[in-house]
């Protein structure tokens, strides 16, 4: 992996991302005329190489997402890459909703997948954005999904590739497929299809080592990434992709094209794939009560080489890379008793190792704790007050901004944070077998100004002619009338 990673060198990223800045226009989007791809789908790409390079800070990303967000095209495509730009704890279940209410019902009433809008026929590329979106949403657990996953698996043509309709195989759909499936590999046998994906793609190389377009041989290398262990197979292809950076830090003069870049060769220089004279562990942690998968449940495996995890949003788990023989593992969270069981890894195996973790019949009292920042610069407020609803807990933030609520009873809380000079915030606690919660930053937006107010102007509707005494009424405050210019104000409010 370092072969790549002193490819992707700063000066290479500093100037593809500078170049990329530079392309903002004044709608908020990112794109040029060189681009093979929307507005819409040129800037989704290059907000995702911004986040893949750590440089979220860019000054034009906030336009951006406001341009994305407020698109009025509706189609899958589309409402998925939305989904993508979310955090995973993002508040917006209406968009999930949206997007799950376009899936097929399973066979023998439909085929399980996804079209381009609700009741239309099932495609490909729907369906492999669709599951992307979902799978980042910590959605996999979904049973609904396998059906979608099913149609993936059932369309797959004989050369390993995918295509809509009765179109040849495509670099395109492939890649966007094979992306798709990987987020859903440690639920489902699904490590056949890739192969043989990997190899059409592979089949597809020119003399020049490239994979279709260059944006298409960007979108190869970020399936190859996490799928192929040797890197040799395809390292003449990743040169010749640094290789075609120009001079001005582009590639192409193509917003899509140079952010898919970008994402490709940040992606090649952390991948760890598996190695296939090793063994990978996977599994599902859940409440044994009533199926909730658990976040953060700490999975501890002990072989040749002892290794621990958590387990996602979704409760899964995954442990590359073991050495084939005789393995333990536990599973522990708080609030739960621990399960441990034995299993044997063998060379280029897949060991399952699932647990549904039964509730301390003797739950502990839930203490929360985080840090309360300035979101403009994420620097620590002191004195923070927080206050759990419905409930005489309160508490301040210390001087490096932390705070803890103890003595909870196991359960669900929602929580007010207030500081002087900062708009308040709520936070969401889900509890039910206790222990201690830590739940992060919690960042105040400053309030803009030390006050608020109200002012305007009154005027006759026909004549334009300002109008003198008119009251003016503002809830909570008291009225207050026109002057002879038709102007009023009210400070602070």
């Amino acid at each position: 992996m370092l072969l790549f990673a002193a490819g992707f060198g700063a000066q290479c990223r500093a100037d593809a991302l500078d170049w990329l800045d530079s392309r903002a226009t004044d709608d908020g989007s990112y794109t040029t005329a060189a681009d093979p791809a929307t507005p819409f789908q040129a800037t989704a790409e290059a907000l995702r190489a911004f986040s893949a390079a750590g440089a979220g800070a860019r000054a034009g990303i906030p336009a951006a997402r406001a341009f994305l967000f407020a698109n009025p095209a509706r189609n899958t495509e589309y409402l998925a890459r939305q989904i993508l730009l979310e955090p995973v704890d993002a508040g917006t279940p209406d968009r999930l909703a949206e997007l799950l209410a376009r899936q097929q019902p399973p066979p023998p009433f439909g085929d399980g997948g996804f079209g381009d809008a609700a009741d239309t026929p099932s495609t490909v590329l729907d369906t492999a954005f669709a599951l992307q979106a979902l799978a980042a949403r910590g959605q996999t657990g979904r049973p609904e999904l396998a059906s979608a996953l099913g149609l993936l698996l059932n369309r797959q043509r004989a050369d390993g590739g995918w295509s809509d309709g009765v179109n040849l195989s495509s670099v395109y759909l492939t890649a966007l497929t094979m992306r798709a499936l990987q987020s859903y590999r440690d639920r489902y046998a699904l490590d056949d299809a890739l192969d043989r994906a990997a190899q059409f793609l592979l089949s597809q190389r020119d003399a020049d080592h490239l994979i279709g377009t260059t944006a298409e041989t960007a979108l190869a290398l970020l399936a190859f990434a996490p799928q192929l262990f040797d890197t040799a197979i395809y390292q003449d292809t990743v040169t010749t992709l640094r290789a075609a950076q120009a001079a001005d830090g582009s590639w192409d003069a193509s917003v899509y094209t140079t952010a898919l870049a970008l994402r490709a060769l940040a992606a090649l220089a952390s991948a760890t794939p598996a190695n296939p004279d090793l063994a990978r562990v996977s599994g599902v942690i859940t409440d044994a009560v009533d199926g909730t998968p658990l976040q953060g449940a700490r999975v501890t495996l002990r072989g040749t080489e002892d290794r621990t995890t958590t387990t996602a949003a979704d409760g899964s788990y995954r442990i590359a890379n073991v050495a084939p023989g005789e393995i333990g593992l536990r599973v522990e969270q708080a609030g739960y008793l621990v399960i441990s069981g034995r299993e044997t890894a063998t060379a280029g195996g897949r060991v399952t190792f699932n647990a549904a973790l039964p509730r301390d019949p003797q739950p502990r009292l839930l203490t929360v704790t985080g840090r309360v920042v300035d979101a403009a610069g994420q620097a620590a407020l002191a004195g923070a007050r927080l206050r759990v609803i419905d409930s005489g807990t309160v508490t301040q933030s210390a001087g490096d901004g932390r705070f803890s609520l103890a003595g909870l009873a196991a359960g669900n809380y929602l929580v007010q944070v207030e500081a002087t000079d900062f708009l308040p915030a709520q936070f969401s606690v889900a509890a039910a077998a206790g222990g201690s919660l830590d739940v992060g930053l919690i960042s105040l937006k400053r309030v803009a100004g030390n006050d608020s107010g109200i002012r305007g102007m009154v005027t006759d509707a026909l004549t334009r002619a300002p109008l003198r005494g008119v009251t003016i009424t503002v809830n909570g405050s008291d009225s207050l009338y026109s002057a002879a210019d038709g102007r009023f104000e009210r400070r602070p409010v």
